[in-house]
């Protein structure tokens, strides 16, 4: 959202781990929306991994733009870590300096030194670098900068901010910090599991509990009703002053559908204090299960030739399908004819991150203010027509979304 008025400071925020179940996932810090504002934007000392963009741009809107007779801050920003997988630490609309002032460094961005410099070519970024951040160990949820870390020792000193002139950049600053700050008498050598389920074989991992001196309380392991998919031994237990191990197991019997199960348990004591874990199994590499989702699947035909993807596909009757593809080239909005008809709206394939070729769900954009809804086919043959400069190499349709949005990646 924009900030209006602001000014808004956003300051040691990790973001990470971003995506629903369908792994499709926007910015890390969105600050956009219709109008923009002219609130000021503090960013200091944020962690932001994975998303297609770290910062995105401020609204515009000229005419609103135009009010404002004199130039004023619209963003400061130092000491952030930035991986993104679109390639992108600050959106261009954050620089606007016909408009608004802007003044971005002391950066560590995990990406092409072309972005970074692309940042100095607009008089910003100084002090930047595009390097590998390098964590203490991040499968285990443990964003600290490792020893080797070109994080340390990057950052900027920002009065009543930061605490000494020795700043390393992002949220966690060094092995041991916690985000949130969580009292509890105990420890966990992980924050985050996650499990394969490639066939019938169960997988575990294991997270060792190690309370501090003099905790002797007892601890039970919580887990929410969704948490079908794993389970976490022992149950229950009580501290004597030495590690504790947890072992965290997929249960396959009880996974029916090939796509990412999430959730989490809590090592919770009698008093109420506790440490969560997320959980993570991923089935969608599961042969059977994959085949299983996909029985009711249509595979259709494409061509492409001189702007136009022809697609055509016969269905077994009447009713509404959802249109998927693969593609090659630009992600540009398409106009679309359907058995002849042309759609009032543009499609667009939306992509999972990572994917390069999975299937992505053809359809309208919120955008345009139109909500994703399958199309009315007929029996028998039909034909959709979609141009623009993408090419469809691979068409299907289905009347369950799901089968080919929980697990878009053919094995």
């Amino acid at each position: 959202a924009p900030c209006l008025i602001g000014p808004a400071y956003h300051f040691r925020n990790l973001v990470h781990r971003g995506g629903d179940e369908y792994d499709y996932v926007g910015v890390g810090v969105k600050n956009n929306f219709s109008t923009g504002g002219r609130g000021a934007l503090f960013f200091f000392n944020n962690t932001v991994l994975d998303y297609s963009v770290g910062f995105s741009s401020t609204s515009f809107n000229a005419t609103e733009q135009k009010m404002h007779k004199e130039k004023y801050l619209k963003l400061y920003s130092r000491n952030n870590i930035v991986r993104s997988f679109g390639d992108t630490l600050y959106s261009g609309g954050l620089f606007r300096p016909q408009y608004y002032y802007s003044s971005v460094n002391n950066d560590l961005f995990d990406g092409p030194e072309s972005v970074v410099d692309g940042l100095k070519d607009k008089g910003q970024a100084s002090a930047t670098i595009a390097a590998e951040v390098k964590f203490e160990n991040e499968k285990f949820g443990n964003y600290a900068p490792a020893k080797n870390s070109p994080a340390l020792g990057l950052g900027a000193y920002v009065p009543g901010v930061t605490t000494d002139k020795n700043i390393t950049a992002g949220a966690i600053q060094k092995n041991g910090d916690e985000l949130p700050l969580r009292y509890a008498p105990f420890k966990l050598d992980r924050s985050v599991v996650t499990l394969k389920m490639k066939d019938s074989e169960a997988e575990e991992a294991v997270v060792t509990i190690t309370p501090d001196k003099g905790c002797t309380g007892k601890f039970r392991i919580v887990k929410p009703r969704g948490a079908y998919f794993f389970s976490v031994t022992p149950a229950e237990g009580k501290f004597d002053g030495k590690p504790v191990q947890l072992v965290v197991k997929s249960l396959p019997g009880k996974i029916a559908t090939a796509r990412r199960h999430t959730s989490a348990f809590a090592v919770r004591m009698c008093d109420g204090w506790s440490r969560p874990v997320s959980v993570e199994v991923d089935s969608r590499a599961n042969a059977e299960l994959l085949a299983k989702a996909r029985q009711k699947v249509i595979i259709g035909k494409t061509e492409y030739k001189k702007g136009v993807n022809t697609m055509t596909v016969e269905v077994p009757e009447d009713g509404y399908y959802w249109l998927f593809v693969k593609y090659r080239g630009g992600k540009n909005l398409l106009t679309s004819t359907v058995n002849g008809v042309k759609e009032k709206v543009k499609r667009m394939a939306h992509v999972p991150r990572y994917n390069k070729k999975p299937w992505c769900s053809y359809s309208a954009t919120v955008y345009q203010g139109i909500p994703n809804r399958p199309v009315k086919l007929k029996k028998g043959l039909n034909t959709i027509i979609a141009k623009g400069q993408m090419v469809m190499t691979d068409f299907a349709v289905t009347q369950d979304a799901d089968a080919l949005r929980l697990a878009p990646d053919d094995l």
